[in-house]
């Protein structure tokens, strides 16, 4: 078969697919091993140096800013499948690893997988410490295997890519600036730490029944209990889990979205012992077979968390089929579809939302949208942390190369001094998400904030359940992934990048202090 563009995006489409399916099976629990090494080597043609010298020669020679774009996104996948099929045997020998691994907790034996759950729904602190130590302890035993990752990836990038950094590589393919997004998240750090530290020191104080700073004003508690604060289980009994899908699919059938009749997405949301907590959904053939997979915890999580996924969900099943492969499916990242993500999410922090739909009498109400923003803000801020962490320890990777991999105190120290809870250097590889996704986060949060007040502003307070704003997604939705965020956000007259919208809802925290 003669290597072109045309066999190669062919070859893109039905490699993309393979893997997704494979690796949805793995993370939903279907399939105890992943094989991603066999499926990278039947096309080896494509996951090769000829497929990436093709791709990036093409980009040189266009011209057309529309095909420029497509091409690079073309190049930069097939460069993502390259560094894949390097790494596949690896990663498979690490994701099997945690499928399988158990951790003895008292005298029954826990999955991995099921640690997290676990910690999210523990009341006992001294049990909360010992399933903290335990996931801490699972790092520890695999970090070297996500360490020769990493090593194996950075190696690529600068050996056979000819890119001089990490962070070179992903600026050039997001075409996005990282320094100077992470100034202006300094910023906002900087003008949300009073608030933030008010508000959470008194919420540990009640929630946990200890100080959240030490005498000595050092952070006082290990991360390993930020989830069981964060999962507002209190509220729970509100949120019961028969009635989340029709609920949740009644909510969105007021915009006139029929998520149920939508065929092409298909739900998972059964609870496997080996499903992979972290909910996620695989858009294998966009818009025509979309998977959400959630693995259920209960309560009002479970709730958040659907919408947030169906929020991915609709945008690629409401995808136009007709638009080119590399529209629907290769974004340059994953900042849009975050956004849409974010929005459903957040109906479910709306007062009016959980009066109307959750029936909930008012000051109940408001005191769940309390809780639910303080829980934005906490993210916000690690997320802030996460990035600057990372960008911090990739310059220092470039300065004293690969040594320096090994070093996850950058990490620790950032993470610990935004968060104020503890967080240890082993877990640095394991809250490492690949390709800069904690800036795609936080360009959704700050996005999704604007587009928010938008809809409020053109719709009314109750947009959620207006079918002309649900007629505004569907159209933005067919558009896929052909803009990045930025610019469907300056359409809709926000000044992109700007966190002002996002620090005016957890000012909100002031009057609805619970």
């Amino acid at each position: 078969m003669p290597l072109t563009i045309a066999t190669i995006l062919k070859g893109v489409e039905q490699l993309d697919y393979e893997i997704a399916t494979e690796s949805r099976l793995v993370r939903a629990g279907l399939k105890d091993k992943q094989e991603t090494d066999a499926i990278m080597q039947r096309h080896e043609w494509l996951a090769s140096p000829s497929a990436v010298k093709l791709a990036r020669a093409q980009v040189n020679r266009a011209r057309d800013p529309d095909e420029r774009d497509r091409l690079e996104r073309l190049y930069f996948t097939c460069a993502g499948f390259y560094a894949c099929r390097k790494q596949a045997k690896l990663d498979d020998e690490l994701q099997g690893g945690l499928a399988q691994h158990q951790v003895k907790l008292g005298e029954r034996q826990i999955s991995y997988y099921n640690l997290s759950p676990r910690l999210q729904n523990e009341a006992d602190f001294e049990k909360r410490e010992q399933i903290g130590a335990a996931i801490d302890g699972v790092h520890r035993k695999f970090n070297p295997l996500k360490l020769s990752l990493l090593q194996r990836e950075l190696r690529i990038l600068r050996r056979d890519l000819g890119y001089k950094s990490h962070i070179g590589y992903y600026q050039a393919q997001k075409q996005f600036d990282y320094e100077k997004f992470i100034a202006t998240l300094d910023d906002s750090a900087h003008r949300t730490a009073l608030l933030f530290r008010d508000h959470v020191a008194r919420w540990v104080g009640d929630k946990i029944g200890r100080p959240f700073r030490a005498p000595d004003g050092k952070p006082a508690l290990q991360r390993w209990h930020v989830s069981y604060l964060l999962k507002l289980g209190d509220f729970d009994a509100r949120f019961p889990k028969k009635e989340m899908l029709p609920r949740l699919l009644g909510s969105l059938k007021r915009m006139g979205i029929d998520l149920k009749a939508k065929k092409s997405i298909k739900l998972d949301i059964e609870d496997r012992d080996k499903k992979n907590p972290r909910a996620c959904v695989f858009p294998a053939r966009i818009p025509r077979e979309v998977h959400l997979i959630l693995k259920p915890v209960g309560g009002l999580t479970d709730y958040e968390t659907f919408m947030h996924e169906a929020g991915h969900a609709l945008h690629f099943g409401f995808s136009d089929p007709k638009l080119p492969y590399e529209y629907r499916h290769l974004s340059r990242s994953h900042a849009l579809t975050e956004i849409y993500a974010f929005l459903l999410q957040n109906i479910t922090l709306d007062a009016l939302w959980l009066e109307e739909v959750m029936r909930l009498n008012r000051k109940l109400a408001a005191r769940i949208r309390y809780y639910r923003v303080l829980v934005d803000l906490c993210m916000y801020r690690r997320y802030i942390a996460k990035l600057k962490a990372e960008f911090a320890f990739f310059r220092q990777q470039e300065q004293r190369g690969e040594a320096a991999l090994s070093d996850g105190r950058i990490y620790a120290r950032t993470l610990t001094e935004h968060t104020g809870f503890i967080y240890q250097p082993v877990n640095y590889l394991f809250d490492m998400d690949g390709g800069f996704y904690s800036a795609d986060y936080l360009r959704a949060w700050v996005g999704e904030a604007q587009f928010s007040e938008r809809l409020q502003q053109n719709y009314g307070p109750r947009w959620w359940a207006d079918k002309k704003a649900g007629r505004f997604l569907v159209d933005l939705w067919r558009s896929a992934c052909t803009r990045e965020a930025e610019p469907v956000l300056a359409e809709l007259g926000c000044q992109p990048l700007d966190t002002s919208a996002l620090e005016r809802r957890f000012v909100e925290l002031e009057s609805l202090r619970a």
